[in-house]
């Protein structure tokens, strides 16, 4: 049984699908429990298994950097969940309540970081009292407060620049553009262990770096035009013209407007890349 409150601004049947249509969602709740459907009168159809036990950890999700983004990793969780398990897990999703301007000019220009500190701990709190076993942030952006949450709340938290790190060292990742906020790109998060782990590293220049940050603004407003995919197309094909192979997706709602059916260059998500962390570490005896 799940309880689940959401509101789309295109209702339409298919709108749980996963992959096939943008889900377009303001998450109500404060919380979104789920626990497995065990019978045919829950779940109004027929179930995989009747076995209801769930022995996994409990997920909880800081959530809401962008509210889109978050639904997402939400549902992608679920579906990766059910190609391990034969029941759904257990979440708990905390979604943060960010005023928008000072939102905008924390991505922009990093303003607000005691704000936005204050918010974090306060929702990692709150899942930690609705007795989450670890928390999983689908932001890339405020891990820059990574070792501060850990200092603040006794709960084990996934690192999306760790895992994101492993990830890329597996898959043979020499040369990667990093596409993220200039908050990000300033904190050298990503700089620094990526470099660390012997891959090269490669920025957009101020003025395109400006037009990243708009069009990560407009994708978490839900407000991103054909302007917004052009100017990120070019500056894709800038460093594919130098030879750069691999994109990574160092914005958790890059993947929104980013698809690699649209690129030769190979694309790394960061948000798939934590969807897969969190699965594996809620299955993790």
């Amino acid at each position: 049984m799940a309880i689940i409150f959401v509101l789309d601004r295109k209702v339409q049947s298919y709108m749980f699908y996963f992959n096939y249509k943008r889900k377009l969602f303001i998450l109500l709740a404060l919380f979104i429990f789920t626990t497995s459907c065990t019978s045919t009168n829950e779940c109004g159809g027929s179930s995989i298994s009747a076995q209801s036990d769930v022995t996994s950890k409990t997920i909880g999700i800081l959530g809401g950097m962008g509210p889109h983004s978050s639904a997402d990793f939400y549902l992608d969780v679920i579906e990766e969940y059910l190609k391990y398990e034969n029941t759904r897990p257990s979440i708990l999703l905390w979604n943060v309540p960010l005023n928008l301007e000072k939102e905008e000019r924390f991505i922009e220009n990093g303003e607000y970081k005691e704000y936005y500190l204050d918010k974090l701990i306060d929702g990692a709190r709150h899942l930690k009292e609705g007795k989450a076993d670890f928390v999983a942030i689908p932001c890339n952006t405020v891990h820059i407060f990574f070792d501060e949450l850990e200092r603040e709340v006794d709960i084990r938290f996934l690192s999306i620049i760790k895992e994101t790190t492993k990830y890329l060292v597996k898959n043979d990742a020499k040369k990667i553009l990093l596409l993220a906020t200039s908050t990000t790109i300033k904190s050298k998060l990503y700089s620094t262990a990526l470099e660390e782990a012997g891959i090269e590293v490669f920025i957009p220049d101020e003025e395109d770096q400006v037009k990243v940050d708009k069009s990560i603004v407009h994708l978490v407003n839900n407000q991103e035009t054909i302007n917004d995919k052009q100017a990120m197309d070019e500056i894709i094909d800038k460093f594919e013209a130098k030879g750069v192979a691999h994109l990574l997706l160092a914005c958790t709602d890059l993947q929104i407007m980013l698809k690699q059916e649209d690129h030769q260059i190979k694309i790394y998500d960061t948000m798939k890349i934590l969807v897969s962390a969190t699965v594996k570490e809620a299955i993790r005896k």
